[in-house]
Parts: structure tokens; sequence; C-alpha cells
């Protein structure tokens, strides 16, 4: 019996990889979790980074590559400035699909290993994506941004 440090449950030997660096010549994660871990560092490479990326990096390029995927502008408003971008789940469900996935990192490969599907998420600006949250029509729809903006004097 081994404890896998992702499962915190002790586990037989057979479900532990063989590692000869070790000292008990196995791995120190369960294979579950090791193949997790592997598809995690795979996917990060597929996105043109390197595993040991720390975590703000890693994500930036993967929402790079989901950005890419999705044209990189507003589908709404036509916004390009990538600061202002978020990923919108059609017809809502984002904060669940965060919390299934376990955080944003993991969400964001998991549209990756989906292939970006075209009917279940875009890209919005951050003012398009409140703007329709639960069930609101985007301000873009009901106003005329042009005279708005120019009214203001930005």
């Amino acid at each position: 019996m081994k404890l896998c440090p992702q499962c915190r449950a002790p586990k037989p030997s057979e479900d532990f990889s063989k590692d000869i660096k070790s000292k008990d010549g196995l791995n120190r994660l369960c294979k579950e979790h090791f193949n997790s871990y592997s598809r995690n560092r795979y996917a990060i490479r597929v996105a043109g980074g390197t595993w040991k990326d720390n975590g703000y990096e890693s994500r930036e390029k993967l929402r790079d590559v989901i950005f890419a995927a999705y044209g990189n502008i507003c589908t709404c408003c036509g916004e390009s400035e990538r600061r202002f971008l978020t990923i919108e789940h059609i017809g809502g469900g984002g904060a669940r699909h965060r919390q299934e996935a376990g955080n944003q990192y993991r969400m964001m490969l998991d549209i990756i290993k989906q292939g970006f599907p075209k009917d279940k998420y875009t890209i919005l600006c951050i003012l398009c994506n409140f703007g329709t949250r639960y069930g609101h029509t985007c301000p873009h729809q009901e106003i005329n941004v042009p005279q708005l903006v120019a009214g203001i004097g930005c």
C-alpha cells in the first residue's frame, strides 16, 4: 500500500507506475493522477509553452491559443484589445464549467481538448460579457456605441 498525495488515500502498489529513481521504486502519483498530470503537460507544450512555465505564463499561452481559434475579436462589438477579451460560454454555465474542471486553467485545457466548438464558446469583451449575464441584452445592441463614446469625450 502506498499513499497518493493527490488522492490522499492509500492504494495498492499495482496502482502506481514504476520509477527507478524513487526509493520504493514506484511513482509518487497513482497512475490516474500521473496520466492527468502528463495530459496537462502535453497540452501546455501544444499551446507553445513548457511545463516549467509558471501558472500565469501558462494560462496566458492557453488564452492566446483559444483567442486565436475564435478570431481574437469580440463577436458582439468588434473589440480587439486583448486585455478586454474574455471567453464566453454560450447559454451560460461558465462558473459551473470552471468548478467541474477544477480551475480556470483546466477549463481552458478542456476547451482545447473539445476542439474549440463554435456552438459552445465565443469571445466577448468584458462589457458585452457582463451585459449579457442573466439573460440580458448586450448594451452594444441596445444603443449606438460610437454616439455614446463621442458624447463622453473619450
